[in-house]
């Protein structure tokens, strides 16, 4: 039973300078039976490019 709990943890690292947050304007969702991804946008006026 302890094997199986352990099977299902999820280990995740974050940077500090990341968790503190970073701005965006604008987000695409997309999903599937199976998962979902939010891509987080800045998307200045007059910039050529956005950054993902």
């Amino acid at each position: 039973m302890e094997e199986q709990k352990n099977a299902n943890k999820i280990n995740i690292d974050l940077p500090e300078d990341i968790a503190e947050g970073i701005y965006s304007n604008l987000a695409i969702i997309t999903h599937s039976h199976a998962e979902f991804i939010i891509d987080f946008v800045k998307l200045m006026p007059g910039a050529p490019k956005a950054k993902v």
